[in-house]
């Protein structure tokens, strides 16, 4: 790669020079600010390139995280994505007299972990997805459809022999331990990040309320997307998203800019961010 980041080993050193968009746009006069995960590095200090930043070591906590605000750690209670929510909207509603650019990278949808610099990760305390109470029942006994190809790793090994010894490290003790905190496979896995995402999509709303009341929703382009898709069992495989079959490549992309994106338009090209 050109910038040398090829796996979650920390480089945390080199996570501060990279370069970034949000460089470019101070030097054209705009704020910037950054909330949120970073992972590039396991340090939660702030990065070049950012008037404003809140984020968190490593993989951060669900609950009562530990933030840093632009170099200090504040010890938080509550639920961490209700908690970026507030900072964002309480970040929009400044008054400013410069454009802004906002980076809000949420923790959701990934369960409490805890990634060494070494790259291994383990779940911190096997609490696995935690959601906010009051979407504890949100999906009680949803059925989400099954779809053809998610099949258990003894079928795919028939088909794909190759799989044989990946699928055999999902049977030592320690890997069964993370996929039953995790209820990997089940419709429980998937009622879970569904209710995580519920908070998440609260905190969408409350932007785009925050833009609309001081008058600059239109005004603003606004860009929601993931980094990656995801397994839930397609392929025998999960929680994982690493891998080039069409429910890992695929990630949402949507955009909202009224002045040059129609609403409702889908563009079917292949798209690489980067």
């Amino acid at each position: 790669s050109r910038h040398g980041i090829i796996d979650n080993v920390a480089r945390d050193a080199m996570s501060h020079r990279l370069p970034n968009y949000h460089l470019a746009l101070q030097r054209l006069g705009y704020a910037t600010a950054h909330i949120g995960k970073w992972h590039m590095g396991n340090s939660g200090m702030p990065r070049p390139g950012y008037d404003y930043w809140v984020s968190y070591d490593g993989h951060g906590r669900l609950s009562d995280p530990r933030l840093n605000h632009d170099g200090e750690y504040i010890e938080h209670r509550g639920y961490i994505t209700d908690i970026m929510n507030r900072l964002a909207v309480e970040y929009l509603e400044r008054p400013r007299t410069k454009p802004f650019a906002l980076c809000f990278a949420h923790k959701a949808v990934h369960p409490d972990a805890e990634q060494a610099a070494d790259g291994t990760l383990t779940l911190g305390g096997m609490k696995g997805y935690v959601v906010a109470e009051r979407h504890r029942d949100l999906y009680r006994d949803a059925i989400f459809p099954k779809k053809p190809n998610m099949l258990t790793p003894a079928e795919v090994v028939k088909q794909k022999p190759a799989w044989k010894d990946a699928m055999a490290m999902r049977g030592t003790p320690k890997a069964k331990a993370i996929l039953e905190s995790l209820h990997s496979g089940t419709q429980e896995e998937i009622r879970l990040r569904a209710c995580m995402m519920a908070s998440v999509d609260e905190g969408v709303g409350m932007l785009l309320e925050a833009l609309e009341k001081k008058g600059e929703l239109d005004d603003t382009v606004i860009v929601f997307l993931g980094d990656n898709g995801f397994f839930f069992g397609e392929h025998g495989l999960g929680p994982e998203r690493r891998f080039a079959y069409e429910e890992g490549i695929r990630s949402p992309f949507v955009v909202r800019y009224p002045a040059r994106a129609k609403a409702g338009t889908r563009n079917r090209d292949l798209v690489i961010c980067q």
